[in-house]
């Protein structure tokens, strides 16, 4: 918003950068939070949380405010029972996502987000499992979807923005 020419508060601002929040300290104040208000924690469980949401505080705040919303203790059981119904509410949002890209790079975004391991996109082995076309096909779709922001690249490897939408392509057949 503030770093894009085209938007309207480009350069309205100085620009800093944030770290990760340490995930010692999330789960530390997670803990504290739910302990505090008289809930159990199962051990395990936070940094459970905190890998399924990539330690996004948008995303974890969301799930662990819904989880808090049904005064029960922070167990995989209620993570479990919580998660569908999250990604269930943003379903309608997600299945409008499929009106902006084309069927080759949704495709690609639900294989990036059924991606196990840090597989190369344009591999043969990448192509051959997600049922994609070609390695130049494959980089023209992961050169839009950069452009729209749909996906990021970290590391070598590439991510979907957003957290909910990405588990919630998990959950489609390839």
């Amino acid at each position: 918003m503030f770093g894009d020419a085209t938007r309207p508060f480009y350069q309205s601002t100085e620009m800093i950068f944030l770290e990760k929040i340490n995930a010692e300290a999330y789960s530390f104040f997670i803990t504290r939070y739910f302990l505090k208000s008289g809930r159990k924690v199962d051990p395990g469980v936070v940094a459970d949380l905190l890998d399924w949401t990539r330690t996004h505080t948008l995303y974890l705040q969301y799930v662990c405010n819904r989880i808090y919303e049904t005064e029960q203790d922070l167990t995989r059981l209620t993570i479990k029972s919580v998660i569908p119904d999250i990604l269930l509410g943003f379903e309608p949002f997600y299945i409008e996502y499929r009106s902006l890209v084309t069927r080759h790079q949704w495709q690609l975004l639900k294989a990036i987000s059924q991606s196990s391991d840090n597989m190369a996109v344009t591999s043969g082995r990448f192509i051959k499992q997600f049922d994609l076309t070609n390695g130049s096909t494959v980089k023209r779709g992961i050169d839009t979807l950069l452009a729209k922001e749909m996906i990021y690249k970290k590391d070598g490897q590439y991510f979907i923005s957003d957290v909910f939408f990405s588990h919630w392509l998990e959950t489609l057949e390839i």
